[in-house]
């Protein structure tokens, strides 16, 4: 049975600076310095229910330091894994929740878990954040976004544009469109099959327009033929967007968001 420990919300860890290290550290699973909000310190109870490794570590967590990510520094990037490498793609740089077209971007980083070097690939042709990526096979496939626009106020949309990267040529194609212009939403393989699975579309409808709508649909996209459908279901209320979900026995697990 999966039980999932919640830190209680009255203590925040301790903000640290630790200087770089290609070292690896071994650290007591009690031995993590937090700071509490109230003058009650955490307990040893409280500090081993969220960082207890599984018993078959001893008892012991591996730590180590690894290269920064590339600046600028961002949020709200797409990232996939295949094999050794550790794609990230797009973003937000800036100030949080605030949209200037400058924020958006295209950049695409690989990180190289065996050399632990970053190397920089061709920037998405289109800027933009909170989305999902893919890696199959020789390509890394970008699904929607959510973009400036000049036409909108707010000046922002959700788009639908699918881009293929192929690592052979370091180059990008587009490939297709989504059914719906889609952005926070949950991307997941299984299979052959990619769901991209609720968000919102935060394209305004009218003058002033925060909301967006959010999407209850799920849409289907075949890794073989290209073809993208809507899915014949939708996603349990509530609906919601910047939630994660994942793959687990040929199943996807939805979890928390923004409703």
């Amino acid at each position: 049975m999966n039980i999932t420990h919640t830190l209680p919300s009255r203590y925040a860890f301790t903000n640290q600076k630790v200087a770089p290290s290609t070292s690896q550290t071994t650290v007591p699973a009690d031995s993590f310095q937090m700071s509490a909000k109230s003058e009650t310190p955490p307990s040893l109870a409280d500090l081993k229910a969220f960082f207890e490794p599984p018993k078959e570590s001893q008892g012991v967590l591996k730590l180590s330091r690894l290269p920064d990510l590339p600046q600028p520094a961002r949020s709200s990037f797409g990232v996939a894994k295949q094999g050794t490498k550790v794609y990230m793609c797009g973003g937000h740089k800036g100030r949080e929740h605030t949209y200037p077209k400058e924020s958006f971007m295209d950049s695409f980083e690989v990180y190289d878990t065996e050399t632990q070097s970053w190397y920089t690939l061709a920037p998405r042709p289109v800027k933009a954040h909170g989305y999902g990526i893919i890696a199959d096979g020789p390509y890394v496939y970008a699904y929607g976004g959510f973009t400036f626009s000049e036409d909108h106020d707010p000046k922002w949309k959700s788009i639908s544009d699918v881009h293929r990267y192929d690592t052979r040529t370091d180059e990008w194609e587009k490939v297709g469109d989504l059914k719906s212009p889609r952005s926070s939403n949950a991307a997941v393989q299984v299979g052959r099959k990619v769901y991209l699975i609720g968000g919102w579309d935060s394209t305004p409808q009218s003058a002033g327009d925060k909301e967006g709508e959010f999407l209850k649909s799920v849409e289907v996209m075949d890794l073989d033929t290209g073809e993208i459908t809507t899915a014949p279901y939708e996603i349990p209320n509530p609906t919601r967007r910047a939630f994660t979900a994942l793959e687990k026995d040929g199943e996807i697990v939805m979890l928390g968001g923004l409703g």
